[in-house]
């Protein structure tokens, strides 16, 4: 009977042990969230690439990621012979135990296919989204990213539209924009207009050119958020610009001028002009990074602002995308056959990349995360 009992509590202890043992998952969090976050880097630069060679982009939904850890011990009581008549064998007694363990994951995912992320991602980034990300990076480098151009109308009533768009400057720009404010801009429209769309927003930027959301009247509650507005903040402006800023800018940041104004300033030797902003598309992003992609040769006139500036740091290009493989990667992939590599100190590609999943996740709706498709089997 000692030995019966001997064995029970030994038993016991055994499955008190198994049941006290507690899931450390915290670590397997930790994995999700960077596994996320690479798979959504992954696909930014998937798309990037894509678009330097003029490739449609997909964006695929991680509506759901499961994980789990199970553990079992199963321990058999011996089977105990009583009784005359017992064989050696008959008194050995022999303790089964069994011990399990297993991980499990899975993750539910679709591509982005419903017309309404197709219509966000197509239109125009609203100044509500400029205002929000001026909040939180660099506003020059937000700007330049956002920002397809600008319509400037003169003071005889012509329009001059300058464009965002590196593709359509030539070898003798530089010498055309050191011209005088007058020259510069009665130039025919497409001559130059990348040069003298950046060298119109440094002067904005130099201005306090900046976004800022607009509380509702009586802190009323507005549906969709608060609005976005263009302002100019002269405590940003540069040193040469501070006065003018003050001077010659109604829609101060901060002030309670009217959400939509008339954005006109006094440009030099060309007299008052007013300025109107060309938003890009969260897709017009996308092929905006890939024209960088494409042509390592894309003229980028750099920024003005110091904040901006040491984004770039030793590194002066755009967008900053390897091919070298001993180079440790924020993140990589091979499309085609070819590697990508974003370098692990490429802040400003980074940063790049973060804006441009800022567009993909304000163009989702809650719907496009439960999309379902049936599959249909034939014989």
């Amino acid at each position: 009977m000692k030995l019966i009992k001997f064995f029970l509590s030994a038993c016991f202890l055994i499955l008190l042990h198994g049941c006290g043992v507690v899931d450390q998952y915290g670590g397997r969090i930790l994995d999700g969230n960077l596994n996320a976050q690479e798979a959504l880097n992954q696909e930014t630069l998937l798309n990037i690439v894509r678009a330097s060679q003029f490739q449609s982009a997909n964006f695929m939904a991680v509506a759901k990621v499961t994980g789990g850890q199970t553990q079992s011990l199963a321990t058999g009581l011996p089977t105990i012979s009583i009784g005359p008549q017992q064989t050696a064998a008959d008194g050995v007694y022999k303790i089964t135990n069994s011990v399990t363990s297993g991980v499990s994951a899975g993750y539910e995912s679709n591509p982005l296919l419903s017309t309404t992320f197709q219509n966000a991602m197509l239109s125009p980034v609203s100044v509500r989204t400029v205002a929000q990300l001026v909040a939180v990076k660099p506003r020059e480098a937000v700007l330049l990213i956002l920002l397809d151009g600008f319509t400037v109308t003169l003071p005889n009533g012509r329009r001059v539209l300058l464009k965002n768009d590196p593709s359509m400057d030539g070898i003798d720009c530089a010498a055309k924009i050191a011209r005088d404010d007058l020259s510069r801009l009665y130039l025919p429209n497409a001559d130059c207009s990348y040069s003298r769309f950046a060298k119109l927003l440094q002067d904005l930027v130099g201005n306090g050119l900046s976004a800022e959301l607009v509380a509702a009247p009586g802190d009323k509650v507005v549906a969709g958020g608060a609005p976005g507005r263009f302002c100019y903040e002269p405590s940003v402006a540069g040193e040469n610009f501070q006065m003018q800023a003050t001077r010659e800018f109604k829609n101060i940041c901060g002030s309670n001028a009217p959400t939509t104004q008339k954005n006109t300033l006094e440009y030099g030797s060309v007299g008052l002009i007013k300025v109107d902003f060309i938003m890009r598309s969260p897709i017009g992003v996308v092929s905006y990074l890939g024209q960088y992609l494409r042509d390592p040769n894309t003229p980028f006139k750099g920024y003005w602002s110091q904040p901006a500036k040491n984004l770039l740091g030793k590194d002066h290009r755009y967008l900053n995308v390897v091919s070298d493989r001993t180079t440790g990667c924020y993140t990589s992939l091979t499309y085609l056959g070819r590697f990508y590599c974003v370098p692990a100190s490429s802040t400003h590609t980074a940063m790049l990349m973060d804006i441009v999943q800022v567009l993909r996740n304000l163009s989702i709706e809650p719907t496009d995360l439960n999309t379902s498709f049936t599959l249909r089997v034939a014989n």
